[in-house]
This record gives C-alpha cells, sequence and structure tokens, in this order.
C-alpha cells in the first residue's frame, strides 16, 4: 500500500511537471496564433506589415529564401538593423510545425550593413542569448553579376558553421515582389517551389 501511494504520488507529480513544461512550451511558441495567408493572396503589405523609412533599393520588396524546405520562405526587411521572428511580422515559413520550433527559440538576427547596403554580417540570438560568430558566421552579399532571375534583386547567403560552409545557410535570397509591390517573374519559380513541397500556403507569427 505504502509502494503504490508513493508512486501515486510520484505520478502526480510528473503530470505537473510536464503541464507546467507544455504551458511554458505554449507561451513562448507552440500554441501560439498564426497568420496562415494562401499564395495567391501574397502581396508587399500582406501578411507583411509596413516597412518604412528603408532607402536602399535593394532592401525593399519581399524576398524568397530559396531551399529552405518547409522552413523559412519570404521575408521583408526591416527598416531597422534587426529582425526578430516572434516580433515584427517579417518573417514567413512553409510549415507551421517548423515555425513553432523555431519561435520557441525566439530567433532574432542583427544585420550590420556596409555603407552602401551590398553586404552584411549576420549576428544570430536564440532565446535572448547572442551566438558567437566563432560559432555561427553569417553574411549576405548583392550579387551584382549575370543571374537568371529577370527583375529581380539578388542576395548571395553564406553561412558557417565552426569556421566551415554550413550547406543548409547556404542559398541566395530573391526578390519576388519589388518595392512598389509589383510580382516579379521570380513569383512563379517561387509558386512552383512551393508546390514542390506540397504547400499552397505561408505561415507568420502573429507578434
Amino acid at each position: 500500500m505504502g509502494f503504490l501511494s508513493v508512486l501515486g504520488k510520484m505520478r502526480m507529480l510528473s503530470t505537473i511537471v510536464i503541464g507546467a513544461a507544455l504551458l511554458r512550451i505554449g507561451t513562448l511558441g507552440f500554441g501560439r496564433k498564426v497568420l496562415t495567408v494562401d499564395l495567391d493572396e501574397i502581396e508587399l503589405n500582406h501578411p507583411f506589415r509596413v516597412v518604412d523609412g528603408i532607402s536602399a533599393q535593394q532592401l525593399m520588396g519581399v524576398y524568397w529564401l530559396q531551399d529552405q524546405g518547409p522552413s523559412s520562405s519570404l521575408i521583408k526587411f526591416p527598416s531597422s538593423s534587426s529582425v526578430s521572428l516572434n516580433e515584427d511580422a517579417l518573417w514567413t515559413f512553409a510549415s507551421s510545425s517548423v515555425m513553432s520550433i523555431l519561435r520557441f527559440a525566439d530567433i532574432r538576427y542583427t544585420l550590420n550593413y556596409t555603407k552602401d547596403h551590398t553586404h552584411a554580417d549576420i549576428y544570430l540570438e536564440c532565446f535572448h542569448v547572442p551566438i558567437s560568430s566563432r560559432l555561427v558566421s553569417m553574411t549576405m552579399t548583392l550579387v551584382t553579376e549575370n543571374h537568371p532571375y529577370q527583375d529581380s534583386i539578388v542576395w548571395q547567403r553564406n553561412s558557417t558553421l565552426f569556421g566551415r560552409p554550413f550547406p543548409p545557410g547556404i542559398y541566395q535570397m530573391v526578390q519576388v515582389i519589388d518595392g512598389h509591390g509589383r510580382r516579379l517573374p521570380s513569383f512563379d519559380r517561387y509558386r512552383e517551389y512551393m508546390k514542390s513541397l506540397h504547400s499552397e500556403q505561408i505561415h507568420m507569427p502573429i507578434p
């Protein structure tokens, strides 16, 4: 009887601990509200918020983060030097479940641009803790040579992990909607890529 009593108390304690953990996860990412938008509904300021104060043309519009699979999909650059997944309404995902995992980490990027806004060093923060650039180093550089995306601005993203190339972090960011709200030919290629993922929607955390 004593053993069963102790066992019952242990089960009750484990239930309380698990419940508290799930509640904590819910406040940090899982279970929080998500805005889901069909591809046909995407515009310069939908689902993205309006961004004022950007003077560099190469930072205007909406950009497709290529080859990210169910992770990051479309973004807008902020007018400030930092962008937060949870707070800025500028970052979308192909999968709401992947978004929830990254939302839990409360990811933030700080962009340190050159004066001409053709290059930036990118600094990562997770759980409000800066990640050393010796561990993860990221850059973005404006592509000035010819590329296959008519009328689009293209950025090259490079990442290293412990000083070595990190393939998931090496890709291009291709403008699919320009700063005037015009869909570019690259948007059709973006749509085809999304179809290959069997996705017709994007998902954004609601701040």
